[in-house]
């Protein structure tokens, strides 16, 4: 949850021939309003008034205009969240049938586009209680509900997500496992063999809804004042807000709309007289089917004022007779402290519109137990409309339901409409978005990738994109971590603009925090795995489209395999490594990162492109090299115009969706010249001349002498240095070093300093002198007068500076004729890597080479490997049978320890 929040002021202006009016007027103590009813000044929830008159006079207008089926419209303006003026296009969608529309005048429902950004949209509903708005923006969703404190003009305004105070009612939804399993078995065996009917296919799905409401709801949402309606209507515009807003949801999902077909009369408003006892999912089947026959509905629900739980009755039971009526949700209307005001759209989303997913087809998507259906992909309590958000106590992801449907959320529902024909259906405008999740991918364990889709609408509408993990699998906050081999091990988040997401996101990569274990409430349930595993990851693209009449959305959907292999990785960048680092502008670096079996099969990078940022990660925008080999190193001369201590290395496969981040940020400080060298460290025999070729380049228009000089050289080794001029800011120059014949072999570390002034610049050189004459290496053990060996024994032998590389041979005959073990290493000793054969003679040998000559092999060594006895042991004298003690005293043991000193 975010403690920033961004306020979409929301304002309703006429613009028809008349002049625009405001309808709002936003109260300006947002602070002591919150306080006042039950929040604290981070909620930010405001408090508007309105113009009830100005109200009046735009539904006049939007009534005076041509016939319903033409969908009467206007011209409105919302300020922005900037604060300005935005200009939306409005029209009345007919969430009642024809008939309840001419009953309830009053009651009117609006679907609106912004003019000047395609991505904006608004939903709203009118009746004499007031106004219940929707506006879907980049910034987030934000709602206006009627004020239920007394006067009908007062509104709160509020963004879903930005109130801080979430302790609301959770869902406790009553379509069991059992029921899931014992009531679909059949009918989902059957549905999952069909090709998923896409949301995409250009129409929209109308189903008949009829409500009916207990005495106790009834009584609830009535405000005892029949000069705006009677209690009856009062709720009867409760359900419409509601529906209207599960319609948003339904529409931009799944492109299905649901229409009120039920009046007021379902609408009981005594507790003691209605016909709702104990069991309501037969009881609210059985008022439909007698009130209003199976013919004249598609799907039926009863809502209750009572305690939070509500039951679909069967997964899947819209267009069914007999079961398409059995549904019901309950809420008290409060906060679980009984304190401050209830917000409606956790009642909308978390309650009714989990109900309804599960009559048209929704099985749960948590993972915190599993059910059957294999659509258990949401770790722990999950988040997605057909989880359980904030009901599963230690599992709990969040508290409420995201306003969206799971990727098999929508599959689930579309099978089962594919079955099913009782919709009314319309063409529509707007045209399916095409997405692709790319080609199946191997990573290495233990590292962050990047999950990228590819997307296109043929009405260039704006797009959303969902990245959802698909594993099915049992996941609760005990098992989840990055070992599990089954279930998702990465939680779903809300669509977003960008086609990419990060695994884990972002901010958890530049934190180290790759890994997630035993995750508390709230946290992100995030994680790579460590183990060699088999992730399907799919991809929901929504458009957002301005070209439908009434906002239907179309999507689609593609999956992806990424193959996690254990023999390889983590990879990740070994320096820099630490937060004390600072380089400086052109410098000599280097980048080191761990090639973890990341080049062998079957990942198979061969090369790599590393990145620069200088705002701590947020942007990767400087190259510093492209297709470089993955070979564990890059050297760089550290590029100008960068002064930042937030300084991060990114490092990508050039074939492949994994990449690694250095684990701290680091310094670059900017310096007004630098002496880089074209290669810092080179190697010589004998009294051969060397050379080093390094540039001096100047940087901010730095114009003064420079100075250079050669420190630490070493004795016997004479020094020149030449520069040639070749532009205003760079001197191409050559140090040329001399040697004596009597130079000691080793590595020798020499520095350039450049100096103007009191300004001066250091850059380190190596050399590394090496003679054609090696000696021959001394076998130190084993040998003949060690006795027997284990059977992998340490080989050693003298070390020699002058050598790079030893070549070490190990035989079953002293003329090695039957070479079993032949291998080089740097150091001076060696172990086998696998076991030698026991009671066997064995002959060793080895030399040492270098860039300039090799030794000759030294004296043969031989020894013999011990007897391995692998006879078994067993124990003897058992059971041994245990006397529980039944007493106990209390006493001090004293005890001595000797100890011999044999030095």
């Amino acid at each position: 949850m975010k403690n920033q929040i961004v306020l979409f002021l929301f304002f309703l202006t006429i613009s028809f021939s008349i002049k625009a009016q405001n309808l709002w007027t936003f109260e300006k103590d947002t602070q002591g309003f919150s306080k006042a009813i039950g929040f604290d000044s981070n909620h930010q929830i405001q408090m508007v008034s309105l113009d009830r008159k100005q109200l009046d006079t735009f539904i006049t207008k939007i009534d005076s205009q041509s016939s319903f089926s033409e969908k009467k419209q206007a011209t409105i303006d919302f300020p922005n969240e900037s604060g300005q003026p935005e200009k939306f296009s409005v029209r009345e969608v007919d969430l009642l049938s024809y008939e309840l529309s001419s009953e309830h005048p009053n009651i009117k429902t609006f679907v609106g586009t912004s003019l000047s950004r395609k991505n904006v949209r608004a939903r709203w509903s009118i009746s004499p209680l007031g106004v219940n708005a929707m506006i879907d923006s980049p910034e987030g969703q934000f709602f206006l509900q009627p004020d239920r404190s007394g006067n009908e003009n007062k509104h709160l305004f509020y963004k879903r997500g930005g109130t801080l105070y979430d302790d609301f009612e959770s869902l406790n939804c009553l379509v069991t496992t059992d029921e899931i399993v014992k009531k679909s078995t059949v009918q989902t065996k059957t549905q999952n063999k069909q090709v998923a009917k896409s949301s995409s296919d250009q129409t929209l799905k109308t189903y008949r809804i009829a409500v009916s409401a207990t005495g106790e709801f009834t009584k609830f949402w009535g405000d005892d004042d029949d000069t705006n309606g009677t209690n009856k209507e009062d709720a009867f515009a409760k359900i419409v807000s509601t529906i209207n807003r599960i319609n948003q949801v339904f529409q931009n999902d799944l492109g299905v709309q649901l229409q009120l077909v039920s009046d007021a009369d379902l609408l009981y408003d005594d507790p003691d007289t209605d016909p709702y006892g104990s069991d309501f999912n037969e009881e609210i089947q059985e008022v439909l089917t007698d009130s209003i026959g199976e013919a004249n509905y598609d799907i039926g629900h009863l809502f209750d004022f009572g305690s939070a739980d509500g039951n679909a009755g069967t997964v899947g039971n819209v267009c069914r007779d007999r079961f398409k009526g059995s549904a019901y949700t309950s809420h008290p209307f409060v906060d679980t402290s009984e304190t401050g005001v209830f917000l409606n759209d956790y009642f909308d989303i978390d309650f009714v519109a989990h109900e309804i997913g599960h009559q048209f087809g929704g099985y749960h998507t948590y993972s915190h137990q599993t059910e059957g259906a294999g659509v258990n992909s949401e770790p722990g309590s999950g988040s997605t409309i057909m989880a359980y958000a904030g009901v599963t106590s230690k599992d709990n992801i969040q508290n409420h339901s995201d306003p969206y449907f799971h990727y098999h959320s929508i599959k689930n529902i579309q099978n089962y409409l594919a079955r099913n024909s009782c919709q009314a259906t319309s063409s529509i405008v707007n045209q399916p978005p095409l997405v692709s999740a790319g080609q199946e991918v191997n990573i290495p364990k233990g590292t962050a990738y990047t999950l990228e889709a590819v997307a296109s609408d043929p009405d260039d509408d704006s797009l959303t994109y969902c990245w959802e993990q698909l594993n099915n699998g049992l996941v609760t906050r005990e098992n989840f971590g990055p070992y599990i081999q089954s279930g998702s091990s990465n939680r779903s988040f809300s669509p977003t603009n960008s086609p990419i997401r990060t695994v884990p996101s972002m901010s958890r990569v530049l934190a180290n925090q790759l890994i997630q274990t035993n995750p508390q409430f709230p946290n992100d349930w995030q994680t790579v795995s460590l183990v060699g595993r088999r992730l399907l990851w799919g991809v929901t693209v929504r458009d957002r489209s301005e070209t439908s009449t009434a906002s239907v959305g179309q999507t689609d959907q593609d999956t992806k395999i990424i193959n996690v292999i254990e023999r390889a990785g983590p990879f990740e960048i070994t320096s820099p490594a630490t937060n004390t680092i600072v380089w400086q502008t052109g410098a000599n670096e280097a980048i080191l990162w761990d090639v973890a079996n990341t080049d062998q099969a079957p990942i198979n990078t061969q090369t790599v492109s590393i990145y620069l940022s200088s705002d701590n990660g947020q942007n990767f925008d400087t190259l510093l090299v492209s297709n470089t080999l993955n070979d564990g190193r890059f050297d760089l001369v550290v590029p100008a115009n960068i002064n930042s201590s937030n300084v991060r290395i990114k490092i990508v496969p050039d074939n492949g969706i994994y990449f690694a981040v250095n684990n701290y940020r680091f310094s670059i400080l900017e310096r007004p010249f630098a002496t880089p060298f074209q290669e810092r460290s080179k190697k010589a025999c004998d009294t051969e001349p060397i050379s080093f070729d390094f540039t001096l380049n100047r940087y901010q228009e730095f114009e003064g002498e420079v100075n250079l000089t050669l420190t630490n050289v070493p004795t016997g080794i004479t020094y020149s240095i030449n520069t040639v001029s070749s532009t205003t800011d760079q001197q191409q120059g050559t140090i040329s070093l001399t040697k004596a014949t009597n130079i000691t072999p080793g590595v020798y570390t020499m520095t350039l300093v450049s100096s103007s002034g009191s300004v001066e610049a250091q850059q380190t050189f190596q050399y590394t002198h090496q003679q054609s004459i090696v000696q021959t290496p001394v076998g130190l053990s084993p040998n003949a007068s060690d006795g027997v060996q284990l059977i992998r024994p340490v080989f050693s032998w003298s070390p020699d500076v002058n050598v790079e590389q030893y070549i070490v041979e190990l035989s079953l005959s002293n003329t090695f004729d039957s070479i079993i073990v032949s291998t080089t290493t740097k150091d001076a000793d060696f172990i086998p890597l696998e076991n030698l054969a026991s009671e066997t003679t064995f002959y060793w040998r080895v030399k040492g080479t270098n860039a300039c000559g090799e030794s000759n092999y030294s004296e043969i060594q031989n020894f013999t490997t011990d007897l391995l006895d692998c006879s078994p042991i067993g124990a003897v004298n058992l059971p041994i049978d245990l006397i529980d003690a039944n007493s106990s005293q209390s006493g001090i043991t004293f005890a001595d320890v000797y100890m011999a000193n044999d030095s």
